[in-house]
């Protein structure tokens, strides 16, 4: 079992509340049940700064994003190499960039409709963070999976990505 949190103490909690009812289960089924503590490492939260500026940079990159979809450079489903596909809707949940209101504006209305997201991150994140401020810009997923043979990212999300990314790594030049 995997549990992650962005506070040590609700992690710790819920492996506790997690034994318990394991243990409970097995004590009704008249089972014998061990568990083994095979990793535990502290939470790490982004950096403010670097969360605020990603979001920033999504917001600016709006423009740019659009004009990739609009030149349909990147259609927004898996499409073949001679780009059939790209006039189908969007087999993921939540509305992507290409297909925001007008008043949104593309990765911007993404943005705002995602926001700031908390990883638990147990990866490199964890520790970039003990050399320099850390942030993550993730990208969104069909049906929300990730890390599976079944993740998918669609070709506009890429690029949403790519454009705000670009805009980030811009801004940190400047400064």
């Amino acid at each position: 079992m995997d549990i992650r949190s962005r506070s040590d103490s609700e992690r710790e909690a819920k492996v506790r509340e997690s034994v318990a009812a394991l243990e409970g289960v097995c004590a009704r089924r008249r089972l014998d049940c061990e568990w083994e503590l095979r990793h535990q490492a502290p939470a790490v939260l982004a950096d403010e700064g670097v969360t605020q500026a990603l979001m920033a940079a999504v917001a600016a990159s709006a423009g740019l994003t659009d004009a990739i979809l609009a030149e349909g450079l990147a259609p927004n489903t898996p499409a073949n190499a001679d780009g059939e596909g790209a006039d189908e809707e969007p087999s993921h949940g939540s509305p992507p960039a290409a297909h925001a209101p007008a008043d949104g504006g593309g990765a911007a209305f993404a943005a705002a409709v995602a926001g700031p997201l908390v990883s638990g991150a147990g990866h490199d994140a964890a520790e970039m963070a003990r050399l320099t401020r850390m942030g993550m810009l993730f990208v969104r997923c069909r049906a929300g999976v990730s890390h599976s043979p079944l993740e998918y990212v669609a070709p506009d999300d890429v690029a949403a990505a790519t454009a705000a990314l670009h805009a980030y790594l811009a801004g940190e030049e400047a400064a």
